[in-house]
């Protein structure tokens, strides 16, 4: 298993040579198989990305058909193996009363994962749903929590972050990788705005998130991630002058790759 310091030393070196830090979300083990080939600089293993990968839409993770930890233990040993040298870290439900967090964090680190994230998040249900949670000690208190006890471990911690104050609390607490989450969705969420303003209201939340953290540590290492940011065009958005150093892909790195690919070789095939 790769130990966290190399992994920050790694990524302290991309963002001074001044370059930019890609964290690819594998679902598969050929896909985090290519994504090492590729050179990325860490790979986010996680249940909404197994799902995608079974051809599943993403918002299933968060009805109650599946059990996310589950899904982790039982593909994630396979992705780490395909994913070689490239560090790795598991994505955790920190709220799962049947995987206590001790327990997960114990069986992620003898499959090889370098470190863990708070993913799936209370965060993609919106804020009524997500205050609830929070009332109940199922919420984002959850989430910090766990990543607490991993870096107690030594272990790397990546957290998402929904809001300026999810942020600062990430930083507040020492978590090494803090990512800014911006989701929009669609529907009456962003019925009559084009996708130049949709981008451009996405790149402004980041910026907050963003600066907010950033008085708080000015070396934090911030990574974007979200529905806005779908390409290379888009996700180079979602970082200039916003102080984020990163992107995190899901889909746009995997599954819509995969699917445009298969489609026209399929395509070539039958024109032959």
């Amino acid at each position: 298993m790769i130990k966290r310091d190399a992994v920050l030393g790694t990524l302290y070196d991309c963002v001074d040579s001044g370059n930019t830090i890609f964290v690819f979300g594998a679902g598969s083990g050929l896909s985090a198989r290519a994504a090492h080939m590729a050179g990325v600089h860490l790979i986010s293993v996680y249940s909404t990305a197994i799902l995608r990968m079974k051809g599943l839409n993403s918002l299933t993770c968060a009805l109650p058909v599946a059990n996310a930890n589950q899904l982790l233990l039982d593909e994630g040993g396979v992705i780490v193996r395909q994913a070689g040298c490239t560090p790795c870290i598991a994505g955790i439900a920190a709220q799962d009363p049947f995987h206590p967090v001790g327990e997960m964090l114990d069986k992620v680190e003898k499959m090889g994962f370098c470190g863990v994230s708070n993913e799936p998040f209370a965060g993609i249900y919106g804020s009524w749903f997500a205050d609830l949670l929070e009332e109940y000690g199922m919420g984002f208190s959850a989430e910090l929590d766990m990543l607490r006890q991993a870096a107690e471990r030594g272990l790397l911690t990546m957290g998402w972050a929904f809001d300026e104050e999810q942020a600062c609390r990430l930083v507040e607490n020492g978590i090494d990788i803090v990512g800014v989450m911006v989701m929009d969705g669609p529907g009456k969420y962003s019925a009559g705005k084009t996708e130049e303003e949709r981008l451009r209201e996405a790149v402004l939340e980041v910026r907050k998130m963003c600066q907010a953290a950033l008085k708080i540590n000015p070396q934090a290492i911030l990574i974007t991630h979200g529905d806005p940011f779908y390409d290379v065009k888009t996700a180079t958005e979602s970082l200039i002058s916003t102080g984020a150093v990163g992107y995190a892909s899901g889909s746009s790195g995997e599954r819509l790759p995969s699917m445009d690919g298969i489609v026209k070789t399929c395509q070539e095939f039958l024109n032959m």
